[in-house]
């Protein structure tokens, strides 16, 4: 289930105006864009906790939103948020959620922690004739969101071989590799 147009309670408002630095305005636009992640909702399941990045503050804070009409009812810092639902968004899931923002741009590449290998990699091959085949999800050991680094892994280029061989293409018919991050904007990586 998607979200109403946001507005904020008034006691939203407030702690917004305590908490944040970012105007009323530039906050109901992140809501209504999407720009953040479910992490988890309160037993009434129409509140949904949404972890949200914003550039004004240059941090995270966490909206707890009704899906059902749109409002938000309260703004808090993580910090508060992990007082009452630490279940909810511990270190580990934290990293985890952050590094999916990152990947999907609703969050600046400084937050991304390459040391949670959660991520993998979508890959197609471009080949000389104009076709493109996916490759598959390579999961590995992601050192960069610029994913050029993977062509100097020997596994990434045997798995990629590997990949092509089951597809009755030789690696000499490739043009290109294409990859990107779940969720993340597809990147040229030559292989070659």
């Amino acid at each position: 289930m998607g979200f109403r147009a946001s507005h904020l309670s008034y006691h939203a408002e407030v702690r917004r105006s305590e908490r944040l630095n970012i105007s009323t305005e530039e906050l109901i636009k992140l809501l209504n864009q999407g720009l953040g992640k479910n992490i988890g909702h309160s037993k009434d399941t129409r509140i949904a906790h949404r972890l949200m990045w914003s550039h004004v503050d240059n941090d995270f804070f966490i909206a707890i939103h009704n899906k059902i009409d749109g409002t938000v009812i309260t703004i808090l810092t993580i910090d508060m948020y992990r007082k009452n639902y630490n279940k909810n968004l511990d270190d580990t899931k934290l990293s985890k959620v952050t590094n999916q923002m990152v990947y999907m741009g609703y969050a600046p590449g400084k937050c991304w922690n390459p040391d949670i290998n959660d991520a993998h990699v979508i890959v197609y091959a471009q080949l000389k004739d104009f076709d493109q085949i996916s490759l598959g999800h390579w999961k590995g050991n992601i050192k960069s969101l610029n994913l050029k680094h993977l062509t100097k892994l020997p596994s990434f280029k045997e798995w990629v071989s590997n990949k092509l061989e089951k597809k009755n293409t030789k690696l000499n018919n490739v043009e290109s590799v294409l990859a990107k991050l779940s969720g993340g904007d597809i990147q040229y990586i030559s292989i070659n």
